[in-house]
């Protein structure tokens, strides 16, 4: 694990926020509806989920978690030699979780983890 803090939402509930690289199988048994880690793209999803292209691309995900549910979850992808330039993609937040400034949250710890790496 990453980064691994809890943030008070303006709701008043507690987001735990994990930044982890792949395989993110574990992760997926917290999402209920078993989609936030798993509709990435279906041509490369059981790589990215496996870990199978972290040799090459680095791929930290940020998840937001309430109680022990995955409500949100983001990535940003990046060469894993020179981490100079990354792209931010998957960005999902469950409907009833929206307007609480997850993913505010979410997109301020990557781009904070991006630039600790020379990004």
């Amino acid at each position: 694990m990453i980064i691994n803090k809890k943030v008070e939402l303006i709701s008043g509930e507690m987001l735990e926020v994990k930044v982890v690289e792949p395989p993110l199988t574990k992760y997926l048994k917290k999402s209920q509806e078993g989609h936030l880690l798993d509709w990435v793209w279906s041509e490369i999803k059981n790589e990215i989920q496996n870990g199978q292209m972290t040799n090459w691309l680095y791929m930290p995900y940020a998840l937001g978690i309430i109680g022990n549910r995955l409500v949100a979850s983001m990535a940003y992808f990046t060469p894993r030699e020179t981490r100079d330039i990354g792209v931010i993609e998957f960005v999902e937040t469950l409907s009833e979780y929206r307007r609480k400034n997850i993913s505010t949250i979410l997109l301020s710890t990557l781009v904070e983890h991006f630039e600790s790496q020379g990004g």
